[in-house]
């Protein structure tokens, strides 16, 4: 095996240690904010649709960053000089009797991210809105 190609191995080892490192950070934040939202969920559960959004969004992302890291391990062992020039995201992954490839689960995982953070927003900046549109009707009389 030549340096180029032992290079390019140990990219493909590095990016795979990425994925494991960003989807454990990934757990550990929504996690966090799952519990955080629980009790507000729990406490007065009409009238707060962005929160269950939220929920779900941020719960599945830590299932498919879940998945994610279960897969790595296979991944690090499939690692082959033969294929040592492509992208290891493009790796097909099982999941529920279903090949993906590593990139659409992450693309899901950060789709899903992204969705929780809009809907938090959403019901925190909705009651501002509200509290300015009454603000100017009365201003208005």
């Amino acid at each position: 095996m030549n340096d180029e190609t032992k290079q390019l191995l140990s990219q493909q080892l590095e990016s795979l240690k990425m994925v494991k490192e960003w989807s454990t950070w990934i757990i550990l934040i929504q996690g966090s904010i799952c519990t955080l939202l629980w009790r507000p969920l729990t406490n007065a559960p009409n009238g707060r649709w962005s929160l269950y959004i939220s929920w779900f969004a941020f719960s599945t992302s830590v299932v498919i960053a879940t998945l994610l890291i279960s897969r790595v391990p296979a991944q690090i062992e499939k690692l082959d000089p033969a294929s040592a020039n492509r992208s290891v995201l493009t790796n097909e992954v099982r999941v529920l009797n279903r090949k993906m490839t590593m990139q659409k689960l992450l693309n899901l995982q950060h789709a899903f991210f992204l969705t929780g953070l809009a809907f938090i927003i959403i019901h925190v900046v909705t009651p501002i809105i509200q509290i300015a549109i009454h603000a100017i009707r009365q201003w208005a009389r």
